[in-house]
């Protein structure tokens, strides 16, 4: 049975916060990007936060803060409508930017309804029937009105065990990737002498792409959150691109997103050929090629560390999109580690490398596998 949305819950927004309340600490504090990277990639990475004490103001004062299973969806931009199943207290979000689902109704599994609004059909429905709203917003009367097939609740249950079953498999393929990242990127710790990464004679990929006949998928830098951690692109033909679209990527390279203070790395080995052969990269990318003197696992446990996001900041050039180019790489300090050094290295840690190749590889597959079932049941 066809049920509106606002008939199995409450639809609402949240307290209005000002821009003058904002922290560099406390409370993650979440706009529409931070909702769309939540939906699409599990995580995020907070950069605006309020005061414990704003926060806990809206709970005493009785002003609800979401929950484990209310539902929050992306209002504004070109990625609006993205719906995530709140899987975690102690935030807060910003009014305006998202859309708030609670209060649910005993017919209806609020993961069941995430499921649903995360496919194609319902996301580029919101799109649409916004496009000529006021800065392209979903208003709280469209998510309303929104009708959405809902089953007995024990269908809906078992949709949800199925589909759910593939996330937690991802979830898991998602933590081994943090567990791995997180011993590369302090496994340089103890190397006390530092460098310039021109020590290492790193080789810059050059813009430009191979002509190619049929389509490709274009990933900005908004289709990499993290590490390895790829959203859809855009589809696009030698012809008729974006002309940022104009990095090829190849095997045995590190690519990140030149940008100040941002967090998005790819990593392409031997066996990362579905990238190398089906995507081009955008110019918003520096990317470097793996040598015998700056092996695989050696370049990537750099540009991973903490130390290097550091740098690159420092070195980074411009007023309004600041960031790093090729002059200002080479001026990047690195620990320093000899020949021999960096032969044991690369034996000890290489391997590691090549997980996180094949657990972004499965989880491909996982999410081709979740695909398919969001278009059987939805």
């Amino acid at each position: 049975m066809n049920y509106k949305i606002k008939d199995v819950c409450e639809v609402t927004s949240s307290r209005r916060i000002f821009a003058r309340e904002y922290k560099t600490s406390g409370i993650p504090f979440f706009r529409s990007q931070e909702i769309i990277e939540l939906s699409t990639k599990g995580k995020t990475i907070p950069t605006i936060y309020i005061s414990n004490d704003r926060y806990n103001e809206l709970l005493t004062r009785g002003l609800n803060v979401p929950t484990k299973g209310d539902i929050l969806i992306s209002a504004i931009g070109a990625n609006r409508g993205y719906p995530w199943n709140v899987s975690f207290d102690g935030f807060y979000f910003k009014d305006g930017n998202v859309i708030w689902l609670r209060n649910f109704s005993n017919q209806c599994d609020s993961k069941y309804l995430t499921y649903a609004l995360s496919t194609n059909k319902y996301i580029s429905m919101l799109q649409t029937a916004s496009e000529h709203s006021a800065q392209g917003a979903i208003t709280l009367d469209l998510i309303k009105n929104i009708e959405i097939h809902i089953p007995p609740i024990e269908k809906q249950q078992h949709i949800v065990n199925t589909i759910g079953s593939i996330d937690d498999l991802i979830e898991n393929y998602n933590d081994q990737i943090a567990k791995i990242c997180n011993i590369l990127s302090t496994t340089l710790n103890k190397y006390n002498e530092i460098t310039y990464i021109s020590y290492y004679e790193p080789e810059i990929i050059k813009s430009g792409i191979n002509t190619f006949d049929k389509e490709k998928i274009y990933l900005d830098t908004s289709s990499i959150n993290g590490i390895n951690n790829l959203s859809n692109g855009e589809v696009i033909t030698y012809s008729k691109r974006p002309s940022r679209a104009n990095m090829q990527p190849i095997n045995n390279s590190v690519w990140f997103a030149k940008m100040k203070g941002s967090e998005k790395i790819l990593l392409l080995t031997e066996n990362d050929n579905d990238i190398v052969n089906n995507n081009i990269l955008s110019t918003g990318f520096l990317g470097i090629k793996a040598s015998g003197k700056f092996p695989l696992s050696l370049l990537f446990s750099i540009i991973i560390s903490n130390n290097f996001k550091i740098q690159r900041d420092l070195n980074s050039v411009g007023t309004t999109m600041a960031g790093i180019n090729n002059e200002t790489f080479v001026k990047i300090l690195v620990p320093k580690l000899s020949e021999e050094e960096i032969k044991y290295y690369d034996q000890k840690y290489k391997y590691l490398v090549m997980k996180l190749s094949y657990l972004r590889r499965q989880i491909k597959l996982l999410n081709d596998v979740k695909q398919n079932l969001l278009s059987k049941y939805f």
